[in-house]
């Protein structure tokens, strides 16, 4: 049976693998019939792993106090203004001297547009580590940003989180929703990308629920998949978000609903297009399996 330190280490190694770079510095100490883990992890996932592997492997009572730098809660480190046009985060820390097209495209997270604050939580040589407003963490080159000594927290999450589980008040219309949509078609789709030049599946919706009312969705499709609440496709109405699977590729996608006359539209970010499309429902699930339909947005 491992250890409790192999066990921490073997997860440290595992999260280093992943990301280039592991936030992961942990103690712990025996008490009684408990073990007290304490330090920092990046995730609130990582945290939930360590305790329950330690827990499954020691067989006693796991205590925490972890600190998990990608919660909004935490301390704040610092903070950053974003100065390039559009700048990219990226899911793991490649050194600068080895990063080239290939890799960034593979590790190619989200992009960040200029003026947006980002929450910094650490530096590693002339990157560092983010959060963007919509909690999704990154790293960023050091150039793309100004680092900022004041807190920049009530810039940071502008608008009104999408909430899982439930509907939000925002202020939504079908038509607003469908006109910040049909300002994409034709737009490049490129994996990771969101911007006005190129933008994946997840980025058009979450960019048009921001532009369009104001709501902050994650960035990746399937933490989309969590909000709001789940509606029969028999009665989807107007920008409610459509989730999909690839039926030959298992690729997981997502993109918005559109009612016209009786008829049923989707527009989405289109890796088989190569741009965003507006699409019959029959025409696109001809490719897809519909995975679920999801509203975020109270009527």
């Amino acid at each position: 049976m491992p250890s409790i330190q192999d066990i921490i280490s073997d997860l440290k190694k595992k999260y280093e693998r992943n990301y280039g770079f592991a936030v992961f510095d942990l103690d712990w100490k025996e008490s009684g019939d408990a073990v007290i883990v304490s330090g920092e992890v990046l995730t609130e996932k990582q945290k939930a792993e360590t305790l329950a592997s330690i827990g499954e492997a020691c067989g006693k009572k796991v205590e925490g106090d972890i600190r998990v730098l990608g919660n909004p809660s935490s301390r704040e480190i610092g903070w950053a203004a974003v100065r390039a046009d559009v700048a990219d985060f990226k899911s793991r820390f490649v050194p600068t001297g080895v990063m080239n097209e290939k890799i960034l495209k593979r590790i190619r997270a989200s992009q960040i547009k200029k003026g947006e604050i980002l929450r910094v939580l650490l530096q590693k040589d002339n990157q560092i580590l983010a959060q963007s407003g919509d909690l999704t963490l990154g790293w960023i080159d050091l150039a793309d940003v100004d680092l900022r000594k004041e807190s920049l927290e009530e810039k940071w999450r502008t608008g009104v989180a999408a909430r899982a589980g439930k509907t939000v008040a925002a202020a939504f219309s079908e038509e607003k929703i469908i006109r910040e949509a049909e300002k994409f078609l034709g737009v490049k789709y490129i994996l990771g990308a969101k911007s006005d030049a190129s933008i994946d599946c997840s980025g058009f919706t979450q960019t048009v629920y921001k532009n369009a009312c104001g709501v902050i969705l994650p960035k990746h499709s399937w933490d989309q998949k969590n909000m709001g609440i789940a509606v029969e496709m028999e009665k989807a109405q107007t920008g409610d978000l459509v989730f999909m699977v690839g039926k030959e590729t298992g690729t997981k996608h997502v993109g918005i609903f559109e009612s016209v006359n009786g008829g049923k539209n989707i527009i989405h970010a289109s890796s088989a297009s190569g741009e965003v499309v507006r699409q019959s429902a029959d025409e696109v699930f001809e490719k897809y399996n519909l995975a679920e339909v999801r509203r975020v947005v109270k009527n």
